[in-house]
C-alpha cells in the first residue's frame, strides 16, 4: 500500500502579500523536510485580507450618500 503525507499549515494571514508568500515559502521547506508530499494552506492565505491586528485604513467618503 502506498503512503500519502500530508502536512496542513496553520499560519497567520496579513494584509502583507509578501509577507504571507515568506510564511508560505518557509512552511512549505519545512514540509518538504517532513516529506510531505502535499501542503495545505488555509483558502486565505494567498490573498492579502485585514485582520483585527492590522492597522484600520479610512474609508473613500467620510460621508455615506443617498441612492
Amino acid at each position: 500500500m502506498t503512503t500519502l503525507r500530508i502536512a496542513l499549515a496553520q499560519c497567520r494571514q496579513t494584509d502583507d502579500f509578501d509577507a504571507n508568500a515568506r510564511t508560505i515559502v518557509r512552511f512549505f521547506d519545512e514540509a518538504a523536510k517532513q516529506r510531505a508530499q502535499i501542503v495545505c494552506f488555509p483558502e486565505t492565505q494567498t490573498v492579502p485580507i485585514s485582520t483585527s491586528t492590522s492597522p484600520r485604513k479610512p474609508c473613500s467618503s467620510s460621508t455615506p450618500t443617498a441612492a
